[in-house]
């Protein structure tokens, strides 16, 4: 599996979490991600551009 294809469903994630208005600790919890993982795809996902030219 490929980096792209791993950041897909945690872009999804991120996309959604600010809605939820839950905290990152507690939309994982709901969602049964690991926090650490969810922060990382979102420092990846803030440092990279999810759409290409």
């Amino acid at each position: 599996m490929t980096h792209t294809e791993r950041r897909l469903p945690w872009q999804q994630h991120i996309e959604d979490w600010p809605a939820s208005g839950l905290s990152g600790m507690a939309y994982c919890q709901q969602q049964s991600l690991t926090y650490c993982r969810f922060v990382y795809w979102r420092k990846v996902s803030a440092a990279k551009p999810t759409h290409l030219p």
